[in-house]
């Protein structure tokens, strides 16, 4: 073969290598304050019925630059926090999503011998145009995989604040629970809510009634329990645009 006809067929071979990579998708986000940017979750596996509807993901991050993460304390309780990303910081954070490799990982990574009934953790980035979700069962996944979990359920350097809630979906239904042991109490005629007419389809709640909703999913997040008038009923609390599902979605 003449060495011109050798570096056309290299040029071809080269092109089509080149063609079958999958590119880095382009960094571009929708900067509104609704739009969820990246998302990290762990969850569900075997659960108590409620907790689901509760769940806040480990760490949410908005296009505008706003981030709601969750940290587990010793003795089983949750505190849920707040901060801002300036647009510099949101970037570079998808950039170091793109250096580590997340878009070209598979989608899902599991060992060969599983459990059942544990959480899935996963990853999902919402850029214009593209949508890139990586998860893990049990094991498997790349090294960066957790970094980039870990850093994201720590704020990703934002400075945290509480988070309060101004507006909460609350079910409850009655439970075995004795209202004998130690539960908290909830005063219907102090709070303005009934957990008697409250039933399962849920009412919407504010104030102090939702600030005491509030700090008992934290405190419990796997079954929080309530008493009033010597009946114990179980709680959910569900906040648009922070638990995982939408309130009404169960």
């Amino acid at each position: 073969m003449k060495p011109i006809a050798i570096t056309i067929t290299f040029l071809a071979a080269l092109l089509a290598a080149c063609g079958s990579l999958q590119p880095t998708p382009e960094l571009a986000w929708d900067p509104s304050p609704d739009a969820v940017l990246i998302e990290a979750v762990n969850c569900c596996g075997l659960v108590p019925g409620g907790f689901v509807e509760s769940y806040i993901p480990d760490a949410r991050l908005w296009g505008d630059g706003r981030i709601v993460w969750v940290t587990q304390q010793d003795e089983g309780g949750r505190q849920v926090w707040e901060g801002h990303l300036s647009e510099a910081e949101v970037r570079a954070l998808l950039q170091d999503f793109a250096a580590s490799g997340f878009f070209e990982w598979k989608e899902h990574y599991e060992p060969e011998l599983i459990a059942t009934d544990l959480p899935t953790k996963s990853l999902t980035v919402y850029l214009q145009g593209k949508t890139k979700r990586v998860s893990e069962y049990m094991s498997g996944a790349p090294p960066d995989f957790h970094r980039l979990y870990d850093w994201l359920a720590s704020g990703a350097g934002a400075e945290g604040r509480p988070y309060r809630p101004q507006r909460g979906l609350l079910r409850v239904w009655p439970t075995a629970d004795s209202p004998e042991r130690d539960l908290p109490t909830w005063d219907a005629a102090r709070l303005g809510v009934d957990l008697a007419q409250v039933g399962e389809e849920g009412q919407w709640i504010e104030g102090g009634a939702l600030q005491l909703a509030w700090e008992l999913s934290n405190e419990n997040p796997w079954n929080p329990v309530v008493v009033q008038d010597g009946v114990a009923y179980g709680i959910t609390l569900a906040v648009p645009g922070v638990t995982w599902r939408e309130p009404g979605m169960h």
